[in-house]
């Protein structure tokens, strides 16, 4: 069973290591195999008195949220699985569009709501350079922050800040809503004086 096990994560690995080098075949073969999560997500979120538009806006921000899973899973971790990580991706992000829709719907003078968009300072769209420096800007972070804190409290960094809860970061990571409260505590207070001490 375990080698079973292990046959199948080499093979989603290696399939996310090609979609992360761009090969779309890789990608399209891991939104095949995941295709029975998008089904229970969209028949889960997608009520019978949801618009064709919204239900559309719904799986397109479940294609989005199921790439970004593939970015940001790490591979050198045995906790949490590439199936969990992208439901839980995809979960938040559902939550969050959700959230848009039923406030727009709300309130249909608002077309977009200041969230749905990211425009760049002043309202222009950002060139490519000044992506390619949000983006070293983001990884450089991203470094200093997993180099700040302990590997437990990096497997909670990563869950927290894709909006898990602390129960599901408990439940995900097999430990005690205490402990997770004690490394948010510690992660929040190590990233306070280390992100804002040059």
């Amino acid at each position: 069973m375990n080698d079973k096990l292990n046959s199948y994560n080499s093979i989603i690995n290696s399939l996310i290591v090609k979609t992360r080098s761009s090969n779309q075949a890789a990608f399209e073969e891991l939104l095949e195999l995941y295709e029975p999560l998008f089904k229970s997500l969209v028949t889960r979120y997608c009520s019978s008195n949801t618009n064709a538009q919204d239900a559309e806006d719904l799986k397109q921000e479940l294609t989005i949220a199921f790439y970004n899973s593939i970015l940001s899973y790490d591979m050198e971790q045995n906790e949490v699985s590439f199936g969990l990580w992208a439901k839980i991706c995809m979960n938040n992000a559902l939550n969050t569009q959700l959230r848009a829709l039923k406030k727009r719907n709300e309130n249909p003078t608002v077309a977009l709501m200041p969230e749905d968009v990211d425009l760049g300072v002043g309202g222009e769209e950002k060139s490519p350079e000044n992506e390619l420096v949000e983006k070293e800007t983001v990884r450089e972070l991203k470094t200093k922050i997993e180099s700040v804190l302990s590997p437990f409290e990096n497997k909670v960094w990563r869950l927290y800040v894709v909006g898990c809860t602390t129960r599901e970061i408990a439940q995900t990571l097999k430990k005690s809503e205490k402990s997770i409260d004690n490394a948010i505590f510690r992660m929040r207070r190590k990233l306070a004086k280390s992100l804002l001490t040059k």
